[in-house]
């Protein structure tokens, strides 16, 4: 009766720490995920950034997909060739048809650094159960863009400095394997205002 008693106890502290350590590999793995997702995130707008304060630059030009993504371009008003980021669809699928991946390119190459981007993360992420997509490129002018008032009022600057200020939005969706299919887990944003000296001077 003592060794029964005992192994009962034994069988439900292991059940425990197991399902305990499940959980914290869990936590860990997303915790993974989402801290390259904010890295490359922001790599992203610093790249954006790099680009908006190049020399010479004679326009920004901002077109859109159907879709809701914007095509932004840095053109210059030397030989320098034009910079483009836009948002493309992936054709591959490792993960199930239920995830539309899309994601950023500069000048239709996969934007990453040291090789780190969106599209290679989802065999990374495939083992831990996890695939991210781009599901927001936006950019605006600061007197264009939605919600703006939260910037407040500048009547002494008229439309010069806003027609140099850019508003980009960018947001990831992080999704995770239930079962067969892929949920949405979470979606992070990132914002970034961009002055373009150039255009204002």
């Amino acid at each position: 009766m003592e060794l029964m008693v005992g192994t009962i106890l034994s069988s439900i502290l292991l059940i425990g720490f197991t399902l305990l350590g499940s959980g914290i590999w869990g936590q860990l793995s997303y915790e993974d995920v989402h801290e390259k997702v904010q890295r490359y995130g922001n790599y992203v707008l610093d790249d954006m950034a790099k680009a908006f304060t190049s020399a010479d630059i004679e326009k920004i030009r901002i077109d859109s997909y159907t879709d809701g993504f914007s095509i932004v371009r840095v053109e210059f008003d030397d030989n320098t060739a034009d910079i483009k980021y836009s948002v493309d669809y992936m054709l591959s699928n490792p993960f199930h048809e239920n995830v539309q991946k899309h994601q950023i390119n500069k000048n239709n190459q996969p934007i990453h650094v040291n090789n780190d981007a969106v599209k290679q993360y989802y065999n990374e992420f495939e083992n831990k159960g996890y695939a991210v997509s781009i599901s927001e490129f936006k950019c605006n002018e600061l007197g264009f863009a939605s919600d703006t008032e939260k910037y407040g009022n500048r009547p002494y600057d008229g439309n010069q400095i806003e027609s140099a200020v850019y508003v980009v939005d960018l947001q990831i969706e992080i999704y995770k394997r239930d079962g067969l299919s892929m949920q949405l887990y979470n979606t992070i944003d990132f914002q970034r205002t961009l002055f373009v000296t150039d255009e204002f001077i």
